[in-house]
């Protein structure tokens, strides 16, 4: 008698087989069975990993070839779409560069328009407030000295002005008013109007124990000019 060894998974020869004399299997015989069945369905399991395996590996292979694909295909419009945009964007931001080159050099000669409009009012205002001023009674001179100095160096011990012999009279005037206001105040303070010689018209120097002020004709012109100079450059730039 004889048995033909079969299995499920592998397919074995015919002629496989085993035989046993009288119908009856030997022990070391069946256990060689047992063990043949047992690496058969190794063998078995063996292949099918490896089968599996091998898929995988095509199926990645193939994956990762259609992802470099597409990659090439996108980065090929990406650079195209670069080109185009770069080529745009240069050409605009030239002609947006060109505008804001013109703009500027117009903004810069309106400023300078406007710098010589506002230097040439102030030399004309200046100029009218300089004729007004030397028009004017030396008297009137004085007495903004006077109240220009009472302001600066109120609570001093003594006052000495000095001028030109031909303001003399006018300056005495005009201090002795304020000599006057600051006794009615309560305040004798020594007023001392001396001649300077050598010195111009207008001239008006004012010494105390706070230190010298220049309140001449000359100063006061000048205070005017730059007072008047940062009011236009005020309104030039609201």
């Amino acid at each position: 008698m004889a048995f033909w060894l079969k299995n499920r998974q592998i397919p074995l020869v015919d002629d496989l087989r085993i035989d046993a004399p009288h119908g009856v299997l030997r022990r070391d015989a069946f256990e060689t069975v047992q063990a043949l069945g047992a690496a058969l369905d190794a063998l078995a399991a063996e292949r099918d990993a490896v089968l599996r395996a091998a898929r995988d590996d095509a199926e990645r292979i193939a994956a990762g070839a259609r992802a470099q694909a597409d990659a090439l295909v996108e980065a090929t419009r990406r650079e195209h779409d670069s080109a185009y945009a770069r080529g745009y964007d240069a050409g605009r931001a030239q002609a947006i560069a060109d505008w804001h080159a013109r703009a500027a050099d117009s903004f810069e000669q309106e400023r300078r328009v406007r710098d010589r409009m506002r230097e040439r009012l102030a030399e004309l205002v200046a100029a009218a407030v300089q004729q007004m001023v030397h028009t004017e009674d030396a008297r009137g001179l004085f007495a903004r000295a006077a109240q220009t100095i009472e302001r600066v160096v109120a609570g001093a011990s003594y006052l000495t002005v000095r001028v030109c012999d031909a303001d003399y009279d006018a300056a005495r005037e005009q201090f002795g008013l304020l000599a006057d206001a600051w006794r009615r105040q309560g305040r004798n303070v020594p007023v001392d109007v001396v001649v300077e010689p050598r010195v111009a018209r207008g001239t008006c120097v004012c010494e105390s124990d706070f230190g010298t002020v220049d309140a001449s004709l000359d100063t006061q012109l000048n205070a005017i000019r730059a007072a008047l100079a940062r009011a236009l450059d005020d309104a030039g730039r609201a």
